[in-house]
């Protein structure tokens, strides 16, 4: 019986706290939803920028380990410049 009670207040503190973040979520979603609105107005910025920009911030986090073949030249080019410059 123990079991069956500390379960049933579990799903029911579980519920609780599902309904209670929803209630949260669009709360904030009315509030915040409006300044989001007045910002990307003042900023002249349109959803779609907000996604486009959203899709090249994935697609940066992606590749940012990555070092591009232009990058790896121009610093093998300046590492031997500078061994250049201490041998003169």
């Amino acid at each position: 019986m123990f079991f069956q009670q500390w379960d049933s207040d579990k799903y029911q503190n579980l519920a609780s706290m599902l309904l209670n973040n929803y209630k949260q979520a669009l709360s904030i979603i009315n509030i915040e939803g409006s300044a989001i609105e007045e910002a990307k107005n003042e900023l002249g910025i349109t959803s779609s920028d907000l996604e486009v920009w959203h899709h090249q911030e994935a697609e940066f986090f992606e590749t940012i380990g990555e070092e591009s073949p232009w990058d790896i030249h121009a610093i093998a080019y300046v590492e031997l410049l500078q061994e250049l410059d201490s041998a003169v």
